[in-house]
């Protein structure tokens, strides 16, 4: 994949996996799905976290799907995503930052469970 990842929280536990977050796209896929896990030299990650920013301004991007997995979207993370049409956001995401999807002018289709409560605090992600 054409992800940029970042180490967010190291396991203390050898049997648990290292946290990532996504931190970039450099690909050309119109269609995201962001994986849960990650391998990384025979080393298996969980994708916790969108950081912000991180696609702000894709111009490609029509469909999005982010998984449970990932407990927070960052400030501004798909903020002009202009592109952007069908978003799904699974069961998990408990934190979607200031303008997240602000500026998103195509967006039509957005799914997310109905007892979502998205709240980040005074820090916006």
């Amino acid at each position: 994949d054409l992800f940029l990842y970042s180490i967010i929280a190291r396991s203390k536990n050898a049997a648990e996996p290292d946290t990532v977050s996504v931190d970039g796209y450099i690909g050309e896929e119109v269609n995201i799905d962001i994986a849960s896990s990650i391998v990384y030299n025979d080393k298996k990650y969980i994708v916790k976290k969108i950081k912000d920013s991180a696609f702000k301004g894709n111009k490609r991007i029509t469909t999005l799907h982010i998984p449970s997995s990932i407990d927070t979207v960052g400030a501004n993370a798909f903020n002009s995503c202009t592109a952007l049409v069908n978003i799904t956001i699974d069961e998990g995401v408990l934190c979607l930052g200031q303008r997240a999807f602000y500026n998103c002018t195509s967006a039509e289709n957005i799914s997310f469970p109905s007892f979502s409560s998205f709240s980040c605090g005074n820090t916006g992600a």
